[in-house]
C-alpha cells in the first residue's frame, strides 16, 4: 500500500518543529484553535486529532513525547477529563505553558449556552511545573462550584487525598504550549478506555468514558490517533475495536505502536508486517519507562528513542521503516494530516457557518421586539389585542371562523325553538294516545301534538260566558304558555355553548398576544374573567327580558299574523272534513263527486270545490270544528311570529351584548386597570423566561458564528 511520506527534518530546524508544512500548519491549526476558543465546535464539525487507547497503553506518554510536557500520573484512571494540548511555534520567544479550564457543560453535563475559557493561574516557564499544574486543574474541573484558586495551593499529597464531587467530566483542560521549538499541532487526549472501574467509583466510569470517546471519534472530521501497546495482542485492545467501528476503512486513523522496545526477540514479524503493509498508517515509538520519566528531558528521551531504532535489530535492517519510526516522524505525519484535513474542509466549514448565521438571523426576526418596559408599549399591546379580537368578531381579513361557528349555533337554536311549535293531529285513538307522550331531549319538551278532541277540551276548561262558537281568550293564552315554558332553558343552553366557545377563542387570542409577558397575561386573564362574568349577566338579563315581553300577554302588529291565521284555518277546515268523512266517503268516490261538481258548475255554481262539499256535509252531520280550528290556527300563526321574533332578539342580544361587548369594553377595562403608570407597565412587560432564553440563545449563537466567520475571513486557504 502507498505510505504517506514525511520529509526528514532539516539540520537548521528545531527538533519537532521541522516540517515543510510548518508555516501552513501553524496558520491552519491556529485558526481552528481560535474558532474553538469562540465555541465554534458547538456549531461546526471542526478538524481535530483525538488520542485514544486502553488504560496503560502508553497513550499519555505519546502525548507527552509530542508536546514535551508531563501529564499527571496516578493509580486508577489517570485522565478524568479530556486534555486539549495546543502547541504553537513562536520563533524568538521563550518556552511557555498556560493551563486553561474550558467549560462546555454545567454540573449536570448539559451543554452551556456559551463556552467559557478560564485561565488557571499564570503561564509557566518550566516544564517541570506543568505536571502538578495539570493535576490541580483536573481537581478544579471535577469540582465545579469550588473556587479554582483553592486547588492551586495543594501539593501532590493533598490532591491525592481530595474527594472530588465528580469522578468524570466532559469539560476540557487546555494546555497551551508556545515556544521557538514547538510543532504547531493540537491533540485532544481522551481518558483511557477501561474495562473495570475503580473500587471507589460512584459513577459508571466505564460507560461514561466509552460514551465520550465515541462522541469524539464518530465525527468524520476527527483524525483518530490510536495508541496500541506492543506488550499485548492487538486484537485484545478495546481502542482497536473502537477505531474499526467508527472508521472501518482506516482512512482517518493513525496508529501509534507504543512500547516497541518490549517486543520479545522472536515476535517482531507481526508488528513489522503491520508497519509495512497494514492499514491504518502506523508508527512505532519508544518512550522512557514510567520510573525514568522524571529523570530525563524530552530531548534526551527522543535521542534515546532514535538510538534504539538505529542500533537495534530488526528495526535497523529494514530501510522502508525509517519514515514510520519514532515520535518525531509520528508528529510530523500528524501535522501533515491535520493540515490537509483543515485545508480540504475549510470551504465547507465556512459555507456552513454562513448558512447557520443566516438561519439564526431569521429566527431572531421571528421573535418579537425586545420590550422597552414603557407605558406606551403596554397601551399599544392592548390596542393590538383589541384589533385582533375585532378582526375575528367581525369576520375580517380572512378570519370567518368565529362567525361561522356562532351562525351555526344560532341556526341550531332556531331549529330547537321551532321544534316546540304546536301541530294538529288526526283524531285517531292511537294518535290521541301518542299526543300525550313527550319526546326525550336536553330539556322537558312541552306538548306539541294537538288533536281536535284535545283542543275542544281546552276550550271547555276555560269556557266562560262566551257566545256560541266562541272560545275564551285564556284558551289561546294557555297553549301559548305551554310551548313558551321551555324557551328560557333552550336560550340558556345555546347562550352557554356560544359563550364557552367565544371564551376559549378569546383566551387563545389573549395568549397569542401576551404569552411572552407572563405577568401581563395573568393580570389580563383575571380582568377578562371579571368582564366575561359582567357581560354574561347583562346578556342573560337581556334575554330574560325578551322572554318576559313574549310570554304575556300575546301581542303583535304584524299583518302576517292575521293572513297566516286565516290560511291555516282554511287548510285545517278541509283536512278535518276529510278526517271525518274518511270512513263514510272512500277516496274512490271522488270521481263521482267531481262529476257532481261539474254539473253544479253548469248551474252557475262555479266556486264550489270537492273540499267545500266535504266541509258543508260535515257541518250538516253536526261535525263542526270551527271554534277549535280558529283557536289552533291563531296559536300556530302567533307561534311563527313570536318564535322568529324571539330567536332574532336572543341571537342579537348574545352577539351585541356579549361577543361585540367583549370587543367593545375590553380595551377600556384593560387601560383602566393596567395602563396606570410607567412602573406598573414595567412590572407587566417582563418577558417570559422561555422567550428571553430563546433570544439569549440565538444572540449567543449569532455572536459565536460572527466571531467564527471573522476568524475565517482573515485566512486565505
Amino acid at each position: 500500500m502507498t505510505k504517506t511520506v514525511v520529509e526528514e527534518p532539516s539540520p537548521k530546524t528545531s527538533e519537532l518543529g521541522a516540517s515543510q508544512y510548518a508555516k501552513k500548519a501553524k496558520d491552519l491549526v491556529a485558526l481552528i484553535t481560535k474558532i474553538r476558543q469562540h465555541g465554534g465546535q458547538i456549531e461546526l464539525s471542526l478538524p481535530r486529532i483525538a488520542v485514544i487507547g486502553n488504560q496503560s497503553a502508553g497513550k499519555s506518554s505519546v502525548v507527552e513525547a509530542i508536546s514535551g510536557i508531563p501529564l499527571p500520573r496516578a493509580s486508577g484512571t489517570c485522565t478524568r477529563s479530556p486534555i486539549e494540548v495546543r502547541m504553537e511555534e513562536k520563533p524568538g520567544t521563550a518556552w511557555s505553558c498556560q493551563v486553561v479550564l474550558r467549560w462546555e457543560s454545567d454540573e449536570n453535563e448539559k451543554q452551556l449556552l456559551n463556552t467559557k475559557e478560564e485561565p488557571f493561574d499564570t503561564p509557566m516557564t518550566k516544564e517541570a511545573d506543568v505536571g502538578l499544574r495539570i493535576a490541580q486543574a483536573q481537581r478544579a474541573i471535577l469540582n465545579p462550584g469550588t473556587d479554582s484558586a483553592y486547588f492551586l495551593k495543594m501539593n501532590e499529597k493533598d490532591l491525592k487525598k481530595y474527594v472530588d464531587k465528580r469522578q468524570f467530566t466532559s469539560n476540557i483542560i487546555v494546555v497551551a504550549v508556545t515556544g521557538p521549538d514547538v510543532l504547531s499541532l493540537t491533540l485532544i487526549d481522551l481518558p483511557g478506555i477501561i474495562q473495570t472501574p475503580p473500587q471507589d467509583a460512584k459513577e459508571d466510569l466505564v460507560g461514561l468514558i466509552k460514551q465520550l470517546v465515541t462522541k469524539y471519534i464518530e465525527d468524520k472530521r476527527t483524525i483518530i490517533l490510536k495508541c496500541v501497546t506492543c506488550a499485548d495482542d492487538v486484537n485484545n485492545q478495546e481502542s482497536v475495536r473502537f477505531a474499526r467501528t467508527y472508521d472501518a476503512t482506516g482512512e482517518r486513523t493513525v496508529c501509534a505502536l507504543t512500547k516497541a522496545d518490549l517486543i520479545e526477540r522472536s515476535c517482531h514479524a507481526p508488528w513489522m508486517n503491520f508497519l509495512l503493509h497494514g492499514k491504518p498508517t502506523s508508527f512505532a515509538v519508544v518512550n522512557p519507562a514510567p520510573d525514568r520519566l522524571d529523570r530525563v528531558t524530552s530531548r534526551e528521551a527522543r535521542d534515546a528513542e532514535s538510538q534504539f531504532f538505529k542500533n537495534t535489530e530488526p528495526w535497523n535492517t529494514v530501510p522502508p521503516l525509517n519514515h514510520v519510526l519514532g515520535v518525531q516522524a509520528l508528529a510530523q505525519h500528524l501535522s501533515v494530516r491535520l493540515t490537509q484535513l483543515i485545508k480540504s474542509t475549510f470551504p465547507d466549514m465556512k459555507a456552513t457557518a454562513k448558512q447557520l448565521l443566516k438561519e439564526v438571523n431569521n429566527d431572531l426576526k421571528q421573535l418579537p421586539a425586545v420590550p422597552s418596559n414603557s407605558l406606551y408599549d403596554l397601551r399599544q399591546a392592548i390596542k393590538k389585542l383589541r384589533k385582533t379580537i375585532h378582526t375575528h368578531v367581525y369576520a375580517q381579513h380572512g378570519y370567518p371562523q368565529l362567525w361561522q361557528t356562532d351562525l351555526s349555533l344560532y341556526q341550531e337554536f332556531r331549529d330547537d325553538i321551532q321544534a316546540t311549535r304546536p301541530k294538529l293531529a288526526a283524531p285517531t285513538e292511537k294518535e290521541i294516545e301518542e299526543s300525550d307522550k313527550v319526546e326525550e331531549t336536553r330539556w322537558k319538551m312541552p306538548r306539541t301534538t294537538y288533536t281536535l278532541a284535545y283542543v275542544h277540551k281546552i276550550i271547555d276548561v276555560y269556557k266562560g260566558r262566551q257566545m256560541g262558537g266562541e272560545y275564551n281568550e285564556q284558551s289561546f293564552h294557555r297553549i301559548i304558555e305551554t310551548f313558551m315554558e321551555v324557551w328560557p332553558e333552550i336560550s340558556q343552553y345555546y347562550m352557554g355553548r356560544l359563550v364557552e366557545d367565544f371564551n376559549i377563542r378569546s383566551d387563545r387570542w389573549i395568549t397569542d398576544s401576551f404569552a411572552r409577558f407572563k405577568p401581563l397575561l395573568l393580570e389580563t386573564r383575571l380582568i377578562v374573567d371579571d368582564l366575561q362574568k359582567d357581560l354574561f349577566k347583562e346578556t342573560a338579563d337581556f334575554v330574560l327580558e325578551f322572554f318576559t315581553l313574549e310570554s304575556y300577554p300575546p301581542f303583535t302588529l304584524d299583518p302576517v299574523f292575521h293572513d297566516k291565521s286565516a290560511a291555516l284555518y282554511k287548510t285545517y277546515e278541509t283536512e278535518t272534513a276529510r278526517w271525518d268523512l274518511k270512513e263514510t266517503v272512500p277516496e274512490s268516490n271522488e270521481d263521482r263527486i267531481s262529476e257532481a261538481i261539474a254539473l253544479l258548475k253548469e248551474a252557475n255554481l262555479t266556486d264550489l270545490t270537492v273540499d267545500d262539499l266535504y266541509v258543508a256535509y260535515c257541518r250538516k252531520q253536526g261535525n263542526d270544528h270551527t271554534t277549535a280550528l280558529r283557536l289552533i290556527s291563531r296559536v300556530q300563526a302567533f307561534f311563527d311570529v313570536a318564535a322568529q321574533r324571539f330567536v332574532d332578539h336572543v341571537a342579537m342580544a348574545i352577539d351585541t351584548k356579549y361577543v361585540i361587548g367583549m370587543e367593545k369594553h375590553l380595551e377600556e377595562r384593560l387601560e383602566k386597570q393596567l395602563a396606570t403608570d410607567q412602573q406598573r407597565a414595567a412590572e407587566l412587560l417582563v418577558e417570559d423566561d422561555r422567550v428571553a432564553e430563546k433570544r439569549k440563545e440565538l444572540m449567543a449563537r449569532k455572536e459565536r458564528l460572527e466571531n467564527v466567520l471573522k476568524e475565517m475571513m482573515r485566512l486565505t486557504v
